[in-house]
């Protein structure tokens, strides 16, 4: 397992490889793969489009980063860029930790639920695809796909896969993978931006909190939220407070709403006095009328209300369907 951190080395350490020792635990129902694939590698190849659906490898003006040339080039000229746009810093920092680490927390939740494996990302290996817009849109990973799966799932005894007995397992298993890839990331930010710890690593568990609720190919069942959920509540969370996942009954079917447990300071920044509403946001607004005093959270904002934030997220819904 070479450059994993040694927690993650102690947890392959007791975790159950084929052949190894007997299984003590109660061992779950077969694992039924969403996305199928042959190996972990070809998973994520087969369905990158889909994991990063915002991603167009032939855009002009892209970047493949690795975590050293993110950290040491990337992430102080884009703070600057941004507070020299008027952007307030701490919130500079919390937009960019969104941006990056939260790119990698959205797909180890989405990759979870999608393929029944928890990916274990590596800041060796993991790099961000940086859009021309400057924001991370898809991770690559050099070829370079370690997983940790239940006894049942078809990846089981494969290289470079570790197979262990329980989701709790699994999930401490990937969220000890995500800290320690995405921690440069969190430490630069907070050095360049001055903005708080607690509160950048929110931006990451809200990520994973948010990694399905604006795509319909995973389907919002309880038993999925409960992955989610699992990972959020992993001993080697660095965060404070999750999100608020939910799966709410419509009149088009179950939808996936979060809540999030952090703030990316968007109320921050200046108002705009002359922005230009296109349709959607011109109905938003009549919909949502802003009241005079308060500041425009964003819709899943911790400071709005629980229901607010789902009523915000259905009428999106709708809208954007």
């Amino acid at each position: 397992m070479t450059g994993v951190s040694n927690d993650v080395e102690s947890l392959a350490d007791t975790s159950v490889e084929l052949g190894g020792a007997a299984l003590t635990a109660d061992v779950p129902d077969a694992v039924d793969v969403l996305f199928p694939a042959e190996t972990a590698a070809r998973w994520v190849r087969r369905h990158h489009a889909a994991l990063f659906r915002y991603h167009d490898p032939a855009a002009e003006g892209g970047r493949l980063l690795t975590t050293e040339e993110l950290v040491r080039d990337v992430l102080p000229s884009q703070a600057e860029q941004l507070v020299a746009d008027g952007t307030p810093r701490p919130a500079a920092g919390m937009y960019l930790a969104g941006w990056y680490a939260g790119t990698a927390a959205e797909f180890v939740g989405l990759s979870l639920l999608g393929s029944g494996a928890g990916y274990l990302l590596d800041p060796a290996s993991t790099r961000w695809w940086r859009n021309p817009d400057g924001y991370a849109d898809a991770l690559d990973f050099a070829d370079v796909n370690r997983v940790v799966v239940l006894p049942d799932h078809p990846w089981s005894g494969q290289p470079d896969t570790h197979t262990v007995t329980t989701r709790a397992e699994q999930a401490e298993f990937v969220v000890t993978a995500l800290v320690e890839t995405v921690a440069p990331t969190i430490d630069a930010l907070q050095h360049l931006t001055r903005a708080g710890r607690a509160g950048l690593w929110h931006q990451v568990a809200d990520a994973i909190g948010a990694a399905l609720v604006d795509q319909d190919a995973v389907s919002a069942t309880p038993e999925a939220v409960d992955l989610l959920r699992g990972l959020l509540a992993a001993d080697a969370r660095p965060w404070k407070r999750p999100p608020r996942v939910e799966v709410l009954a419509t009149g088009g079917g179950p939808v996936w709403v979060t809540h999030k447990g952090g703030c990316c300071m968007a109320f921050t920044e200046p108002a705009a006095d002359d922005l230009d509403l296109d349709d959607y946001d011109a109905a938003f607004q009549q919909a949502f009328p802003r009241t005079d005093g308060r500041p425009d959270y964003c819709v899943t904002c911790k400071f709005r209300p629980f229901e607010e934030a789902v009523r915000m997220q259905l009428w999106r819904r709708e809208r954007l369907a």
